[in-house]
């Protein structure tokens, strides 16, 4: 039953831990698995010249980050406000395999 609760306490706490790039700092951005003090530099150096947009800014704007690794922040609760699309799925969807040709049975 305690690690029930706790699970329940680590998902509340994942889901609305969210951080805003717009408005995070660089200690806030290294929370994030994958940002360490240099990506997190670049972002809030590359976000004093003008907020972020969308996913296609942020990673037009800011080198070394790729699709990839933005659609595992995404993941993590990184949040860009002004974007419609914050689905990791989005971005990186996966790719589909194709359907096998069916056989008749008879």
């Amino acid at each position: 039953m305690k690690n029930w609760i706790l699970c329940c306490c680590i998902f509340i706490f994942n889901t609305a831990w969210a951080v805003d790039i717009n408005a995070a700092s660089m200690a806030e951005l290294q929370t994030l698995k994958g940002v360490g003090p240099k990506l997190a530099e670049t972002i809030y150096l590359e976000r004093q010249k003008s907020s972020f947009k969308s996913e296609e800014d942020l990673l037009e704007r800011v080198k070394g980050l790729g699709k990839v690794k933005l659609a595992k922040l995404l993941k993590q609760g990184l949040k860009i406000p002004a974007s419609e699309n914050t689905a990791a799925q989005v971005i990186y969807p996966r790719p589909v395999k194709p359907v096998k040709k069916m056989v008749e049975i008879k």
